[in-house]
This record gives C-alpha cells, structure tokens and sequence, in this order.
C-alpha cells in the first residue's frame, strides 16, 4: 500500500503504525510548496516550469534523467 500524504507532523507514524507495510511519500504539490520555499521571488516560476518535466516524467529513467538536467541548470544557480 501506499500512503500520499501531506507535511503534517506524525501522520507518516501514524499510518506506519497502523499498516507497517506502506510506503508513505508526499504528494507532489505538498513536495512543491516546500521546495519553493528556498527559491528566490525571482525565480520562482522559472524553476517550477523546469521542475515540471520531473514529476511528469512517464517512469523513473526518464524522471531521473530530468532531475540531472535541472540539477545542471539550478543546483548551483539558486540564490
């Protein structure tokens, strides 16, 4: 089973203690206001355009594959 949750605080406990057998992740957009957080104003809309093909990717290659990509754009680039 898998859990798609929120950031509340205990409730990957919570469920993890209930059914010790699921995979608790969180949703996308939850991932995304959090991400968002360390980007300047600026900036903001361009990496959520670039941050799209990632997530959107068809299976995990190819979403591994634009993370590298972003990863060349912004990982040195966000200030």
């Amino acid at each position: 089973m898998i859990a798609c949750i929120d950031g509340l605080k205990g409730f990957p406990d919570a469920v993890e203690a209930i059914f010790p057998e699921t995979r608790v992740q969180f949703c996308i957009v939850h991932q995304i206001r959090s991400s968002m957080c360390y980007i300047p104003e600026k900036n903001k809309k361009t990496v959520m355009a670039d941050m799209k093909p990632i997530y959107q990717a068809g299976n995990e290659q190819l979403g591994y594959e634009r993370l590298l990509e972003f990863e060349e754009k912004w990982g040195k680039n966000i200030r």
